[in-house]
This record gives C-alpha cells, structure tokens and sequence, in this order.
C-alpha cells in the first residue's frame, strides 16, 4: 500500500501489483513443497520411531528424551541433525534460566514451523533471550515467533531481529509479549499480505495497548481497520474525502486482468501439489514398507529374546527352589540333633544334682549323729544344762511365732486399726 501526496490531499493507492502476488504464490508454492517434505520426514521419522520400539520396551526414557523424539518426529531430525538439536537444548540447558527440556519443547514448535535443523540452530538463542528478557514461557515465546514469521513471509533467520523488534515494543508500551503474540494471530496474516514491515505492525500494537485495545481484542480491531482500508465502504470513503484523503479502485478490467492472473496460479499451483503428492504417496508406502519389514525383523528378535530370558529365569528360579528344600531338610536335621543334645544335657544335669543332694543329706545326717555322739561325752550336768537352754530357746522361738500369728491375724481382720494399735 502506498501513499502519495495529491493536491494538498493523501491518496491511499490499493491496487494489488500482479507480480508481487505472483511472487506470494510462488512462496506459497514453495512452502507448500516444503509442507510435504516436512510430512515425509514426519512419517520417516514416525517409521524410524516404530523400527525402534521394540529396543525401547525395555527401557524408560527420561522426559526430556520423549520431547526429543517428538523433534526429531516431527521435524524429520535423525543422525547429525538430531545430535546437533540435542547438544544445543543440553548447552542452552547449561547457559540459561531455561531447562533442556523447556529448550526441546520450543525446539518442537519450530518443527512445527517448517524450520529445518540449521534455523532451529540459529533461531534458538534470540528467542531464549526474548522469553528471558520478557519473563515468559519459552515453548509459548517460540509459538508466537515461529507462528509470526511465517504470517509476515519471513525465514528462520529473521527469527533473532523479530525478537527484538518483540522486546523493545513490549518494554517501551503498556504491553507484553504474550498479549502481543495474541494480536499478531489476528492481523499478522493480513498485515504479511499487505507487505507492511514488522516494525510498523509492533508500533500500530503498542499505541493501540497504551490506548487500552491489548491481545485479541487489537488483533481483530487491527485487522478490521486493515480489511477496510484495502476495500473501504462508502460510508467510509466519504469520511475519508471529508478527512483531506482520496482512494483510487481498480477498473473493472484491472480487476479482471488480476482474477485472471489469480486463477492461473492457483490452478498451476494445484497441478504442483498434486504432482508432488503422488509421489510422496508413492514414497511413503514405500518407506512404509521398507520399514514393517524391519520393525518385524526387530520384533522377531526381541520376541526370541525375551523367550531366552524367561527360560533363564525359569531354571534360575528351579534351581532356587531345590536349594531352599535343601537348606529346610539340613535345618531340621540340625533341629533334631539339637533338641536330643539339650535333652541328654538336661538328664545328666538333673543326675547330677539328685546324687548331690543325697550325698548332702548323707553328709549332714553323719554331722548329726557326730553331735549326738559328742554330746553324750560331756558330763550329764552340762548336757541338761544344754538340753534345758535348747528347750527354752524352743519355747521362746514357739511363743515368737503365736505372738506373731496372733499379730497377723489382727492385721487381715481390721488392717487400719491393727496397725494403728501397732504403731
């Protein structure tokens, strides 16, 4: 769109140049193309994966492995290139804020994009400086740059300059990048075919957020305002000439003459396409083919595999199990021989002890009658006189015990009185 000066007045000049839309389709064409390799390599990668699935049953990838294979599924990485993705996540893991795995997710998006390996390389850093400077999420940062880029016509190498253009409207109007993000999805594909610079678009969005128009809502207003410009109504065209501004419309036969340029293109285009898609059907069964053959190869081997190990496992287990009925059967036996050790100890200590006792009791009856004896030999006086204080010691000891029975029995019957008495 371009303006010039007329008469004091401003002309809005909106006849679409043939050969810039022309130069569109062609980018059109090509991104198309680039679509379906992109779908080619998703479904190699996709048959890589499954070829793959049987060693991986036995393992458990860790989350930033999964996130991985889903680049590398859907962008086609495999080899270098998928090496080369996954040492640069680990760095940016290292040198950043941003995980590995925060940096394989935006990795996906730009898959997503169509960008190839040596973009996603280049692209990375200034949209990790972008989320980091911004304070955003890096896969939702990578969503609104890759998504903005392709509205816009731009490659994976503007991707550092987009970013800062991003940064410095976000910090300089009552916006963010989020909310910004959310406007491009509106009016980037509109503003893209109108040719107009991602600068003038980020500056249209920061006056419009200090005004308090923000996120969607300045997206579908940008867009209208955009929509209307191109094709204004009447009423629109009056208050423009009341304005001081003047549009010029294409004739009926410049309107023709470019339907007709349109018309060509697109019909070429969709001769392109549907070249291209047969023999990227004829591609894909081939590959598909190619790659059952091997997944059940590898499926074959696993499964004999796995058969080896259960039988392994099954004669380890045989062997166990003999060796607990082994170790059960030694056990009771030493059990047993045990129990008749204890027992024939036990017998010969209780022997023991009643031979001990007898010859004790033998023992103190020979001291007895060896008293008795001694004591006859002692004149008959001092032996009543021993007779006599052992009888009264005897009397004295029976006294002792009634006078304590009779203590004992006053006790259990009143317990509280007896001891009062007592004490």
């Amino acid at each position: 769109m371009e303006v010039v000066a007329y008469d004091g007045t401003l002309k809005f000049d909106t006849q679409i140049d043939a050969s810039g839309f022309q130069m569109g389709l062609d980018k059109l064409t090509g991104f198309a193309s680039g679509a379906m390799k992109t779908v080619t390599s998703v479904i190699a990668g996709g048959a890589a994966a499954l070829a793959g699935l049987g060693a991986d049953a036995v393992k458990v990838g860790s989350e930033f492995d999964h996130t991985m294979s889903k680049v590398s599924a859907i962008s086609g990485a495999v080899g270098d290139d998928f090496d080369a993705l996954r040492g640069k996540a680990i760095e940016m893991g290292g040198s950043t804020k941003f995980s590995a795995n925060e940096a394989a997710e935006a990795f996906t998006y730009m898959s997503m994009a169509g960008w190839r390996t040596e973009d996603m390389l280049n692209g990375i850093e200034g949209i990790m400086n972008l989320a980091a400077a911004s304070g955003e999420d890096l896969a939702r940062t990578s969503d609104i740059v890759t998504d903005a880029l392709t509205a816009f016509g731009l490659t994976a190498a503007d991707s550092a300059h987009f970013a800062d253009v991003l940064a410095a409207a976000s910090s300089s109007a009552n916006t963010n990048v989020s909310m910004m993000g959310e406007t491009f999805k509106y009016v980037a594909p509109l503003a893209g075919a109108l040719n107009l610079s991602v600068e003038d678009t980020a500056e249209a969005i920061g006056l419009m957020a200090n005004a308090g128009i923000k996120a969607s809502q300045a997206g579908t207003t940008l867009r209208t305002g955009l929509a209307r410009l191109v094709k204004p109504t009447d009423e629109m065209t009056s208050v423009m000439l009341e304005l001081g501004l003047a549009v010029s419309k294409y004739s009926e036969e410049e309107l023709a003459a470019q339907t007709k340029a349109l018309e060509d293109s697109v019909n070429s285009l969709k001769k392109s396409l549907s070249a291209e898609e047969d023999a990227l059907k004829e591609s894909l069964d081939k590959q598909y083919d190619e790659r059952k053959k091997a997944y059940n190869k590898q499926e074959n081997a696993l499964a004999a595999s796995l058969e080896a190990e259960y039988s392994a496992q099954r004669k380890a287990y045989s062997e166990e199990d003999a060796l607990k009925e082994s170790l059960d059967e030694r056990y009771e036996a030493a059990k047993d021989a045990a129990d008749k050790q204890l027992e024939a100890l036990k017998e010969a200590q209780e022997a023991e002890v009643d031979a001990f006792e007898r010859a004790t009791d033998e023992k103190i009856a020979q001291i007895d009658r060896q008293y008795n004896e001694n004591l006859k030999l002692i004149d008959e006086d001092k032996y009543n006189q021993i007779k006599a204080v052992e009888a009264q010691i005897d009397a004295l000891n029976a006294e002792t015990e009634a006078e304590q029975a009779e203590i004992e029995k006053r006790e259990q019957a009143q317990p509280g009185e007896s001891a009062a008495g007592f004490i």
